[in-house]
């Protein structure tokens, strides 16, 4: 990306990206025909992927102070040149594979009963070669300011294998048919990372047929079903695998520019306490109710279903104190200080220091998220014009989801009490924003025109898509008898539910604490007095258009626009005071597709 229009560019930066991918599939059957074996099936993919981005910023100005070092203690920090360029690559070469091979048995009794059933094993396996991360220590971007690169190499292929074993049977008599489709699979992770794992993911499916015409009725379908089940989900990789965390602090800087002597000591903590060794698989019940019917030709699908997520995984920020020495500055020109075993020294002597306590704070992975969810899906069509060779589709539905994080997070005051860190760190039922509960409505529609030249080889979709109710609130909920309060200032308030000293220990806070000069800067207040009011969108709309041509038999190339209108409305959202722009912005692109 060359563009010399941005207003804050200068020669020299860029950034380019690039994405190349390869993959392969196969499969196949072999058909036994035996009685107790009907056939195998097998399937067998592979994706490999080469990903590269890469940048160069120009910064001005920083002057400031750095470290790299992968141990702990006291070294010699990095000075950043006053101006420079920073040259950021990111390197990813994921990769993924799975094969499978499944068993089938086929009988049929008669006319009107007839069973399958399907036993398999199904194998996997992900991960990442690139090199990850990589820049000049010496230029770093400022985001990357004391961030360890990690390789992605250095994080192990996540395996995982499974069985499963389904029926489906089928029973007609009259008109009417029943079906009943059951099954349960067993996937295991081959790691000792988790304390389980491997789950177990049962689910049935019931449907009743009243009525299945294919002659011109009026009511030619109708029918009922039913659906529960559960299923696991497996953590991602750098939830089993999480690099350290390190937290850095300035010990001593000097920086005599006139005799070209300057010493900047950096001491670094490192904590492991990241990976969650207690994480456990997130389980999702879904239950669901569906009628179907057709009408004069029209199909129309309705579904009502109801979800409950346990123990789904989200992030929280945790504390651990350390102690580092804050050297007394040297004021004078000319002096020649070092870094040595014992300390930092100056003229032979150790500098006098004091010793301070922080805290290092880092991500951990939970299991925090408690979800419902449920709702009503419907699509319809489709609906034939012949005089406009189209037809027409209607789908939509009403979502609404109730999410609570039942994670405690801390959060260290940033201030400083005689000169030193803030002593304490407060453990919060809720993460900086003061809310641990989210709840969402939304009422939407998809209007889709498919119009088919087959003379011509031209095929048009014109989608419109409506959101009619879009809401958002989020609020606090306590489990441990902790609610929220307004203070005299009318502002929301929250007290931590424990507090961690210095030496690591953990105290309950009570609530005359929030008074105490001592404690009270661990009381935790939002942002603005309206911060839990009902964020309420009016209506908002857009429209997408794809083209496709068809060029003999083989060859076909497509057209798409979606936000074809550009339409991007503002919405006022009264929790944090401030207008939303709603809808993507225009994208278009083309593809050529080749079938052999």
């Amino acid at each position: 990306d060359n563009d010399k229009r941005g207003q804050n560019t200068v020669d020299g930066e860029f950034r380019k990206y690039q994405d190349q991918n390869i993959s392969f599939s196969a499969n196949g059957q072999w058909k036994l025909n035996r009685s107790w074996i009907s056939n195998l099936e097998y399937q067998l993919g592979f994706t490999y992927g080469s990903q590269k981005n890469e940048s160069s910023t120009y910064y001005s100005g920083t002057q400031q102070v750095t470290t790299y070092t992968a141990q702990a203690g006291e070294h010699a920090g990095v000075f950043l040149p006053p101006h420079y360029f920073s040259q950021l690559s990111v390197e990813g070469k994921p990769l993924s594979g799975d094969v499978s091979l499944t068993a089938n048995h086929r009988k049929t009794m008669g006319e009107n009963i007839s069973n399958h059933f399907q036993l398999g094993l199904h194998a996997e396996v992900e991960g990442n070669r690139g090199k990850g991360i990589s820049f000049d220590p010496l230029g770093p971007p400022l985001e990357m300011l004391r961030v360890r690169t990690r390789s992605y190499r250095d994080i192990p292929l996540l395996y995982k294998y499974s069985a499963f074993a389904e029926n489906h049977f089928i029973l007609r008599y009259g008109k009417m048919r029943t079906e009943v489709q059951a099954g349960v699979r067993f996937t295991q992770l081959p790691t000792k990372r988790l304390q389980r794992n491997s789950s177990v993911d049962p689910r049935i499916n019931l449907s009743q047929i009243f009525i299945d015409r294919t002659d011109d009725v009026f009511l030619s379908r109708f029918s009922v079903r039913l659906g529960w089940g559960l299923m696991h989900k497996m953590p991602v990789l750098t939830y089993l695998y999480p690099d350290k965390s390190y937290t850095d602090m300035n010990c001593f800087t000097y920086n005599d520019a006139e005799n070209n002597q300057r010493l900047t000591v950096m001491h670094t903590f490192i904590t492991d306490r990241n990976f969650n060794s207690d994480l456990r698989l997130p389980v999702n019940q879904k239950f669901e109710i569906g009628v179907n019917f057709r009408i004069g030709g029209v199909t129309a699908d309705v579904v009502w279903f109801k979800e409950h997520l346990k123990n789904g995984y989200c992030t929280s920020q945790l504390a651990e104190p350390f102690s580092y020495r804050r050297y007394s500055p040297l004021i004078s020109k000319g002096e020649q200080p070092e870094l040595t075993d014992e300390g930092v020294m100056n003229d032979g002597e150790l500098l006098p220091y004091t010793l301070n306590t922080t805290f290092a704070t880092y991500l951990s992975p939970q299991n925090g998220i408690k979800q419902e969810k449920q709702g009503i899906e419907y699509t319809i069509g489709p609906i034939h014009s012949k005089a406009l060779r189209s037809s027409f589709y209607i789908s939509g539905g009403y979502l609404d989801v109730c999410e609570k994080n039942t994670a405690l997070s801390t959060l260290h005051p940033q201030i400083e009490v005689n000169g030193k860190a803030y002593p304490y760190v407060g453990i919060y039922e809720t993460g900086p924003s003061v809310a641990n509960t989210q709840i969402w409505q939304q009422l939407n529609s998809r209007f889709q025109c498919v119009t088919q030249i087959p003379r011509i080889g031209l095929i048009t979709s014109l989608t419109l898509q409506a959101v009619w109710m879009d809401k958002q609130q989020r609020g606090m909920e306590s489990r441990f008898n902790n609610p929220m309060y307004t203070d005299s200032n009318n502002q929301k308030c929250l007290n931590p539910v424990y507090y961690i000293d210095g030496e690591g220990n953990q105290h309950p806070f009570t609530p005359d604490m929030a008074t105490d000069e001592c404690f009270a800067d661990l009381v935790i207040r939002a942002n603005t007095t309206t911060a839990f009011l009902t964020d309420s969108y009016k209506p908002y709309f857009l429209l997408n258009l794809r083209v496709t041509k068809e060029i003999g038999r083989h060859v076909s190339v497509a057209f798409c626009a979606n936000n074809l209108l550009q339409s991007n409305p503002k919405r006022y959202r009264q929790s944090i005071q401030k207008y939303a722009v709603v809808n993507p912005d225009l994208y278009y692109g083309a593809e050529i597709s080749i079938r052999f």
